[in-house]
């Protein structure tokens, strides 16, 4: 009875019912409260809502390309930035939002996050005006606004709160290429961390890949979860726990990790995914952003929850109630500003780091040139003076031996006038010397 309500509702839908028959399961649960869809999003009412921001806000919020799930749902990316300030100096950061279907909060962060950018650019508060101008002159802030969106329809169809992945049911935070195939993921269709046949088997994990192989080189990368309040530095996969692998920025990484983590009112745990939970995560997109891409920041961040407890449900566990959601995304939206400045700050320092050592690398070119010609020039004028020096000896010795050979050729003159030696050596003395030297 249930499979036949679910099959003449898909048929109403227009779809295909294979498409979420085929799907891994996670059963239902009687929920404690479910999404009110005037408080929440519907997947529909997502786009409709960026249309509508980036209609209004067209200078600064553009739609980028256009990727598609495997039910071909649009993943909606935009990128936000002051379009008519072009400069590569811009920091560069790519978030991640609703990978896992179950997880409705983070979206809706998403949302208060780009509400306060647009009604910042003409406020009249200095201060919304100066938020606005400092993300919009500083940053490309690259958004991926629906990353799953046949999972979020499926529960949407079929009132499943516990749904974690595509249509199909595959986990698509298992289905990068980095430790893909793990123990710390699933190859059975039945299991909510189903990784999916192999690495980028989905579509919907192809615009990650897609966009970070262009030539954009992000600075940063966040994929936004809810369930707990944790914030991941990687890595996360079973192979980086056994060799307590770290990335290559893991220092600056925890710093980040560590200013998020006291952003708000809540507290947040954070550290190596690997050893703030029990359990691995083999194939996760931000190990990928890290370990492949070697992007200086890939962090994984839970926004909002207290973590599996007695008596939770699923959409409990994940998202706030109907009548708390608009105070919780107000509590978070510091992290997101936190999240900014610190980033702004990094990569000045880096750039002021890249251009001193520059200068000094240009000075000290110069100056190993400089001294390079200042001792051939000590070493010409020293050969010059020795080649100088010796020829002036020379010339003395010269004139010296002329001297002697004077004073020999006329002791034999004498001795030939007065002695009368005899012609005989004089001519083998004027052959073998010559008559002048």
């Amino acid at each position: 009875m249930l499979c036949f309500k679910l099959i003449v509702l898909l048929l109403i839908l227009k779809l295909d019912c294979t498409k979420v028959a085929n799907g891994g399961h996670v059963k239902p649960k009687e929920e404690i409260y479910t999404p009110d869809y005037n408080v929440y999003h519907t997947a529909n009412m997502v786009y409709e809502h960026l249309d509508r921001l980036l209609l209004k806000n067209s200078p600064h919020m553009k739609k980028i390309g256009d990727f598609k799930s495997r039910q071909n749902h649009d993943q909606y990316l935009i990128k936000v930035t002051n379009y008519s300030q072009i400069d590569s100096k811009k920091v560069k950061v790519l978030f991640s939002f609703g990978e896992h279907a179950r997880e409705f909060f983070p979206i809706e962060s998403m949302f208060y996050l780009l509400e306060n950018i647009a009604d910042g650019i003409d406020s009249e508060n200095t201060i919304k005006r100066n938020f606005s101008g400092f993300i919009l002159n500083n940053f490309e802030v690259w958004i991926i606004a629906l990353a799953n969106p046949d999972g979020r329809l499926y529960i949407e169809w079929t009132k499943n709160y516990c749904w974690r992945g595509t249509g199909k049911g595959v986990d698509i935070n298992r289905n990068f290429n980095w430790s893909f195939g793990g123990s710390g993921s699933s190859g059975n269709h039945d299991d909510e961390e189903y990784r999916g046949e192999f690495p980028f088997s989905e579509p919907e994990t192809l615009i990650y890949r897609s966009i970070v192989s262009n030539n954009t080189r992000f600075d940063a990368f966040f994929s936004f979860h809810s369930g707990i309040r944790q914030i991941y530095v990687p890595f996360a996969d079973t192979r980086s726990r056994k060799l307590n692998r770290k990335p290559y920025n893991y220092n600056t990484m925890m710093e980040l990790a560590s200013a998020l983590a006291h952003s708000t009112q809540h507290t947040f745990s954070y550290g190596v995914a690997y050893k703030l939970n029990e359990y691995s995560a083999d194939g996760a997109v931000f190990d990928y952003m890290a370990g492949v891409h070697k992007i200086p920041f890939s962090l994984a961040v839970e926004l909002w929850g207290i973590g599996d407890h007695k008596g939770a449900k699923c959409f409990d566990l994940f998202n706030p109630t109907n009548q708390n959601l608009k105070d919780e995304v107000k509590v978070v939206h510091p992290l997101y500003e936190v999240l900014f400045l610190y980033l702004f700050q990094w990569k000045m320092k880096m750039m002021e780091t890249h251009k001193h050592l520059s200068t000094k690398g240009n000075t000290s070119k110069w100056f190993r040139l400089e001294y390079f010609v200042r001792g051939i020039t000590v070493f010409v004028i020293l050969g010059l003076m020795l080649r100088i020096y010796t020829m002036r000896r020379l010339s003395r010795l010269w004139n010296k031996v002329k001297k002697l050979h004077r004073i020999f050729y006329s002791y034999w003159y004498y001795m030939y006038e007065k002695l009368s030696w005899g012609p005989t050596v004089m001519n083998h003395l004027a052959v073998s010397w010559g008559p002048t030297w």
